[in-house]
């Protein structure tokens, strides 16, 4: 399936190198916390985001996540899919109208039922793209346990060698960011996990 709104994405300060907490302006100080553990209005948040001290009533979200409370897609570009037991296949494209530092980016979700697992494997990815830090542009794959973390980044041909990606969660983020006029073209396969639970910091 392929996600054609992804080409023009929504224009973000650079999420590739900084978490999205800290493009916000906010740090998960304890101190500033506990601001919001008293307050009736805060927020329940999900998916490892936190109150928003200077605004109790929203959160601040992981990469990947949006809305109030991070139980919502970011952004209107991207796709919804959920994985079966038989690989299924995504398709993304990305691409910046200029050259910047200030990134173009496209959020996708992966689903599966509760109590399940997600598995996900490149299966190509266009050239010309391959430097270091994937910093033009490439693909962010949030299969680890600590979604405040950045995901893995792809952007080379040869990542197509990467083992498959395991997730203990039944929500992987995909993310897609481009600075550069290059387009950057993915494919992957995704399906339901078939693995016994993944060791913590362990794709």
């Amino acid at each position: 399936m392929i996600s054609p709104m992804c080409q023009q994405g929504e224009i973000v300060r650079n999420p590739v190198i900084t978490f999205a907490y800290f493009e916000k302006g906010v740090s998960r100080d304890e101190a500033k916390q506990e601001k919001c553990r008293s307050d009736e209005r805060a927020v329940q948040c999900e998916y490892q985001g936190f109150p928003n001290p200077k605004n109790c009533s929203t959160c601040v979200c992981p990469s990947g996540y949006g809305g109030r409370a991070c139980g919502d897609k970011p952004g209107k570009c991207g796709q919804y899919v959920t994985a079966s037991d038989k690989w299924q296949k995504m398709e993304e494209s990305i691409q910046s109208p200029y050259n910047s530092s200030r990134y173009v980016t496209c959020t996708s979700w992966i689903r599966a039922a509760p109590g399940t697992k997600i598995e996900v494997k490149i299966h190509s990815i266009s050239d010309g793209l391959n430097v270091y830090a994937c910093a033009y542009a490439g693909v962010e794959i949030k299969t680890q346990d600590d979604q405040r973390l950045t995901g893995y980044r792809f952007c080379s041909k040869d990542d197509k060698k990467v083992k498959t990606l395991k997730s203990n969660l039944t929500l992987v983020p995909i993310i897609t960011y481009s600075g550069i006029t290059i387009p950057l073209n993915v494919t992957l396969r995704y399906r339901r996990g078939t693995f016994t639970r993944v060791p913590i910091n362990n794709a």
